[in-house]
């Protein structure tokens, strides 16, 4: 009967831990879409003083006007869990640019919070790395006559 009990009360708290967790993603992904850096900071363990101006350098450098994040199915490892998300950017000029990332969270003080890197931006970021949007033309083939001579 106490063993029962004891799983009953453990499978509760797990789910309580999993649905904290899942809520502090969210809420940091939400603050993301609506570029709140307020409301997204006050989600990460440790925010650095730029945390705002390094999202909003990413959206600008860009030229995103919408993002849309969705988080996936989190993985709760004790005190750590990890919440994998979409992103969904609309570039002004050229459409939708989708990847998938991945935020860390650990539990400080009964609460759960980002572990915040630069990866929680894009999967493929490190410190000292930024995202930018640049545009090339490749090489043209001359335009020809139908002689074969060069027309420009």
């Amino acid at each position: 009967m106490i063993a029962g009990v004891v799983a009953v009360w453990a499978a509760r708290r797990d789910r309580g831990e999993r649905e904290e967790a899942e809520r502090a993603a969210a809420a940091y992904l939400a603050a993301w879409e609506r570029r709140d850096w307020g409301a997204m900071r006050s989600v990460v363990a440790e925010p650095p003083a730029d945390l705002g101006e390094r999202h909003e350098g990413v959206l600008t450098d860009l030229g995103i006007d919408r993002a849309r994040f969705t988080p996936g199915s989190i993985t709760l490892d004790g005190s750590h869990a990890r919440v994998p998300f979409s992103a969904r950017l609309h570039l002004s000029g050229l459409g939708d640019w989708s990847y998938r990332g991945e935020l860390s969270l650990l539990q400080r003080g009964g609460d759960w919070l980002v572990e915040w890197s630069p990866a929680a931006i894009h999967p493929a970021l490190t410190a000292g790395w930024t995202l930018r949007r640049s545009r090339s033309w490749p090489e043209r083939a001359p335009i020809l006559a139908e002689d074969g001579t060069p027309l420009s």
